[in-house]
């Protein structure tokens, strides 16, 4: 799970403080409309000239005292620079107003800057033609201090410094070092630009020597940064040295490591009008993987069996595939659904995904294995209700003998017929089926019941049910803005062969306070939940996000 502690230098703690002394209206101003609409009277008008109103983390004004906090705060932000948001614009000076492309505009800037929001405000001049302004308010995006996060039996403390937005060119760097309770501390750092020398290519390098999962890769790839754009590619060499640990409900019954290393070449084409898409892609994958250090832990014989069982077999293959994904997509702009008070973008509409491939052993003679994985997805807008449903199946097999399949199977549920609360749910059943009978899912704090250790019940099926009311107050405090929940989560796992009953869930419930820190973080907030089970009684669930969010499940089509 994530950190759930904003990590803001001293500077910046003192200066919300003294935000509120002084007064408590220093953030850069948003409009109270969701995203300010555009105005009707401006499609199809030619626009004469754009400009960006690229505006700082804090507005200033009012008193000496009161200006010179927070101008000193704005210059220890770097503000995005005007060319990095004027190549975001999707719309040219003297041609008519396109309302589609400029909505992309700014919800592209939302998601894919660092940006608090966006939107467009058009001026009519005497000569009919518009003045577009693209106004922007940054987020603060330098993090340094410590943090702290606990699910199920883990907690968590690292330091970090990080830079979402360094130089103000939209280029992420973090460095970090995290002290672990129940494993060897380790060392992590990360530095992705978007727009490599400001060109349509980025490049995401990472290093991580996290014990449970060490990590190292290089990624260039031409991503899908607008609606228009025709072709994607990737290029991405990666190495990793996990550990895996093997549990037979919540006994740790054994580990292994696994050693990999993989190249990725992808290469995407695509078709159709503004909202329907066609993609075909084609794929190669070269994939190393070694297994060593087996430790058996547990004495008892079918335990020992399990372990032996779940290794992973050596091997060296070449994957050759191919991707079709046929999507009719439309958008809308919402308030309250898994943030507070900022814009949320989503995609609605439908998605259907297919993938084939085959690996093959070096030579390119005989083959491993045939894989085909399928997904639907499907968005839904009605009155005051949001919901996704998406279902996914992949299946490896060889000539007529099923080698491994999973099935999952997710339904979001929005309702904010209020203003004041949202009724979030989320209910999945999932599936993970292998031939040599070993179990890969788990229930627990970090996979679908809050109150329970991480690995608390195991098996190779599982259903979960989350629910929560979260509460819209428009409680602020030093900048800090409040939003309390209840919630209750249900679920449970199936062993091998066991007989699928929808008796006998284990239930926790509880409640929560999320946090926003004003600009601090768009898309983050502190999530504190006090959990009450059965088994654990009371137990604290900490996060840097909610506990469960559609953001993920939304239907983009653009992968900036």
């Amino acid at each position: 799970m994530h950190c759930f502690f904003i990590k803001l230098p001293l500077f910046i703690s003192l200066l919300v403080l003294l935000q509120h002394l002084i007064c408590c209206e220093s953030i850069a101003k948003v409009p109270d409309k969701l995203a300010s609409e555009i105005p009707e009277y401006a499609s199809g008008r030619i626009v004469d000239s754009i400009e960006i109103d690229n505006r700082n983390v804090f507005e200033v004004k009012g008193s000496r005292l009161r200006r010179f906090v927070f101008q000193l705060a704005n210059r220890l932000h770097w503000k995005t620079r005007e060319n990095v948001i004027r190549r975001e614009v999707l719309f040219t000076v003297g041609e008519p107003f396109p309302v589609e492309l400029a909505e992309e505009t700014t919800r592209n800037l939302r998601n894919f800057l660092q940006l608090y929001d966006a939107w467009i405000e058009t001026d009519t001049l005497t000569n009919g033609n518009l003045l577009v302004r693209v106004v922007t308010v940054d987020e603060w995006t330098l993090s340094i201090g410590p943090g702290f996060s606990r699910e199920g039996n883990k907690s968590n403390f690292d330091l970090t410094a990080s830079d979402r937005n360094l130089f103000g060119l939209n280029k992420y760097l973090l460095l970090g070092y995290a002290f672990q309770d129940m494993d060897d501390d380790y060392f992590s750092g990360q530095f992705i630009n978007q727009r490599f020398f400001g060109r349509s290519v980025s490049i995401d390098t990472r290093y991580s020597d996290n014990p449970a999962e060490r990590i190292k890769k290089l990624a260039v790839y031409r991503p899908f940064y607008n609606l228009k754009q025709k072709s994607t590619w990737d290029i991405i060499w990666g190495s990793s040295d996990n550990r895996q640990d093997i549990y037979n409900d919540s006994m740790l019954i054994g580990q292994y490591r696994s050693k990999t290393e993989n190249f990725t070449l992808r290469f995407g084409r695509r078709f159709g009008s503004y909202h329907r898409k066609l993609m075909l892609s084609w794929m190669y994958i070269y994939n190393f993987e070694k297994a060593f250090d087996t430790v058996t832990i547990s004495n008892n014989q079918q335990d020992i069996e399990m372990v032996a069982s779940a290794l992973s077999h050596d091997s060296v293959y070449h994957v050759l595939g191919a991707r079709v994904i046929a999507a009719n997509l439309n958008f809308a702009k919402l308030r309250q659904i898994d943030g507070i008070q900022y814009t949320e973008d989503f995609a609605l509409g439908q998605t259907v995904d297919l993938t084939v491939g085959r690996a093959f052993l070096p030579g390119f003679r005989d083959h491993v294995w045939d894989r085909i994985d399928v997904r639907l997805s499907q968005g839904y807008r009605f009155l005051n209700n949001l919901a996704y449903i998406t279902y996914s199946s992949e299946l490896w097999f060889r000539s007529n003998e099923n080698l491994r399949k999973l099935t999952s199977l997710s339904l979001y549920y929005y309702s904010y017929q209020m203003d004041f609360v949202t009724f979030a749910s989320h209910s999945s059943y999932y599936s993970d089926w292998r031939s040599d009978e070993t179990e890969g899912v788990s229930l627990g704090g970090e996979n679908g019941i809050r109150g329970y250790g991480t690995h608390f019940k195991t098996g190779n099926r599982r259903a979960v049910f989350n629910a929560e009311l979260r509460f819209f107050p428009k409680l602020e405090i030093l900048s800090a803005i409040f939003s309390p929940a209840v919630f209750i989560d249900g679920g449970r796992t199936w062993k091998q062969n066991e007989e699928l009953s929808w008796r006998d869930f284990y239930f926790s419930g509880g409640i929560g306070l999320r946090t926003g820190i004003g600009h601090s973080s768009r898309d983050r907030i502190i999530r504190v939940d006090l959990t009450f089970s059965e088994y654990n009684r009371w137990q604290l669930s900490i996060g840097f996000k909610q506990y469960f969010e559609v953001r993920g499940t939304s239907l983009l089509l653009t992968t900036y």
